[in-house]
């Protein structure tokens, strides 16, 4: 996965297993991620522990948000514009 160094990932439901596991393996490629889950608070803190665990990589922000509803979509579009 060294090719995604510094790439900007997407991560929707962020706080179940597989994406905390995808999470964990795209920090390790020192990716940028935005990850969202219906809760803020829990995706926040379960990428904190994963980010002490492997100690690279970035989250640009974690979403609180339905991202299958038009206005947790629309959530997006201010991060879009700035990366």
């Amino acid at each position: 996965m060294s090719h995604l160094q510094d790439a900007v990932v997407l991560i929707i439901g962020a706080a179940g297993v597989f994406g905390q596991e995808l999470t964990r393996q795209l920090f390790k490629a020192a990716s940028r991620l935005i990850l969202s889950d219906l809760e803020e608070v829990i995706v926040r803190k379960r990428a904190e522990v994963i980010w002490r665990e492997v100690g690279i990589g970035d989250v640009i922000p974690c979403l609180g948000a339905d991202l299958y509803s038009r206005e947790g979509s629309e959530s997006l579009r201010p991060l879009t514009m700035n990366h």
